[in-house]
C-alpha cells in the first residue's frame, strides 16, 4: 500500500492591540495567547488536503526540509527506510 501524504492548514483567530510580528513562530503565538496580552477565539479550524508524493517532495523543499524526511526522492517516489 502506498504511503499517503497530507497538508493541513490550521487557522486561529487572535485578538491583539499591537502590530503582528512577522517572525513569530507557533510557539510564540501559544505563549502570548496563554500567558501574554493576546486572546485567541474559537473555533480553531483545520483544512486538510491529500498530496501526491511529488507535491509532498516540493512542499518539503518549500518548507526548508528535504523529501527524504518522508523517505521520498525528488520526484516523490518512495525510497527505502
Amino acid at each position: 500500500m502506498a504511503k499517503q501524504f497530507h497538508r493541513t492548514t490550521i487557522t486561529v483567530l487572535v485578538l491583539h492591540d499591537e502590530p503582528w510580528p512577522d517572525e513569530w513562530s507557533l510557539e510564540d503565538v501559544a505563549y502570548w495567547t496563554n500567558e501574554g496580552h493576546m486572546v485567541w477565539t474559537p473555533p480553531l479550524t483545520a483544512t486538510t488536503e491529500t498530496l501526491t508524493g511529488k507535491e509532498m517532495a516540493d512542499a518539503l523543499y518549500a518548507a526548508g526540509s528535504q523529501p527524504d524526511f518522508f523517505n521520498l526522492d525528488d520526484d516523490g517516489n518512495e525510497t527505502e527506510d
